[in-house]
């Protein structure tokens, strides 16, 4: 997990990896931040994003996901 702040979107919310809908790492990588959700009312589901833009593939995220292989990595 990676922690950190943003100015322009309210509450707590998850970038994870990104995978093809065809992958069973798709719905899996979606469990952790729905259950967030269905916990406390702080975490917005709706509010998170599941995709790396190329210019963010040099983050935390994307080089553990891409070069490191951990499959379930998220920025809260």
């Amino acid at each position: 997990l990676d922690f950190h702040g943003h100015s322009r979107k309210k509450s707590m919310f998850i970038f994870g990896p990104s995978y093809n809908i065809t992958q069973p790492e798709y719905y899996k990588c979606r469990v952790f931040p729905k259950l967030l959700s269905n916990i406390t009312n702080i975490f917005r589901y709706y509010s998170c994003s599941y995709d790396i833009p190329n210019e963010k593939r040099s983050t935390a995220r994307g080089v553990m996901l891409s070069e490191m292989m951990i499959p379930f990595v998220y920025t809260v």
